[in-house]
């Protein structure tokens, strides 16, 4: 496990017991948290010492974990081979009390789905299930006690979804059909109410998509890159960084990034920076969202991020 920040160069932390395994990681205080194939698994960055948490029955074809506002708990999620599902894949969802130790599942789902946050009151989760085909129609709101669904919004998109971290609000990237094409959009929808609102905004350039979806931590805006074209052309080049306002809706440049093959993929506690992926290669983009300030990191192409220390992984695809 290194550590990565932009004054220095990688520090190495700790030793990855069989990293090739980890699907996923996130860091509490002084633990890191390992999502693994079969199990979940805690690491303390003190000594290097690691514990098993909680295992599974199926091992997990993919999987993340998720971090709540508080930070903990976390949740993780884990898709795996169901052959009585209709797709043949089930989800199993839980959570993990890092300073209790104490994990517990949640609910099982016979589909592909993927928890997105909490809602405003921390009660209940929302669920985005997948199938075979990218667009969605539907959330589902499980709550957290029961391990029940208990709700189900209709909620619209394609390929991409960001719920904020209150709870409040959820965003995707969407088409609609105008005359005789189709084009991108981005799907606002306020979730104060029991039928969430929608307000559906435009890009700022015709045509265009959105790549990419996360919310600053404060809840205020979305980021996300700017491409040309349909939300399923593959650009060589993109149009910037833009920050989506959550209030007034506007949609600012923030930095001058160039290559489409990336995505943002995490964000600073404090706001400050953002870290942009690409699809292959050594190297990871880093911004200063105040000044728009562009640096190039050392990021190999295996690591998973888990807030301020990446794991590397030899796995691929990742």
């Amino acid at each position: 496990m290194i550590e990565q920040t932009p004054e220095r160069a990688p520090q190495a932390l700790a030793t990855v017991p069989d990293p090739d395994a980890v699907l996923d990681a996130t860091q509490v205080n002084h633990f890191v948290v390992l999502l693994r194939r079969q199990a979940l698994d805690r690491l303390d960055v003190r000594d290097g010492s690691s514990a098993p948490v909680a295992r599974f029955d199926s091992p997990a074809r993919f999987g993340a974990l998720l971090k709540t506002p508080t930070g903990d708990p976390i949740l993780y999620w884990v898709t795996f081979d169901d052959p009585g599902a209709p797709f043949g894949l089930g989800t199993l969802v839980g959570s993990y009390q890092v300073a209790r130790q104490i994990a517990r599942p949640i609910i099982i789902v016979h589909r592909s789905a993927q928890p997105l946050g909490l809602s405003a009151d921390g009660k209940s989760l929302h669920l985005l299930p997948w199938g075979q085909d990218p667009a969605f129609g539907h959330v589902l709101v499980v709550d957290l006690a029961r391990g029940q669904i208990e709700a189900e919004l209709p909620v619209a998109g394609e390929i991409f979804a960001a719920l904020s971290p209150d709870g409040r609000a959820l965003v995707t990237t969407a088409r609609r059909r105008r005359g005789e094409t189709l084009e991108t959009v981005l799907n606002f929808y306020e979730l104060t109410s029991a039928t969430p609102a929608l307000q559906v905004l435009d890009l700022p350039r015709k045509p265009s998509h959105a790549w990419g979806l996360l919310w600053a931590p404060d809840s205020r805006g979305v980021y996300f890159l700017l491409r040309p074209g349909d939300l399923y052309d593959e650009p060589v080049t993109a149009d910037g960084l833009r920050r989506l306002d959550g209030h007034s809706k506007a949609m600012a440049p923030v930095a001058a990034i160039g290559q489409a093959a990336s995505r943002p993929l995490a964000i600073s506690a404090d706001g400050q920076w953002l870290l942009l992926r690409p699809d292959r290669g050594d190297v990871a983009t880093l911004v200063h969202l105040p000044t728009g300030a562009v640096e190039v990191v050392p990021l190999p192409a295996t690591a998973v991020f888990v807030g301020s220390s990446l794991v590397p992984s030899p796995r691929s695809g990742r």
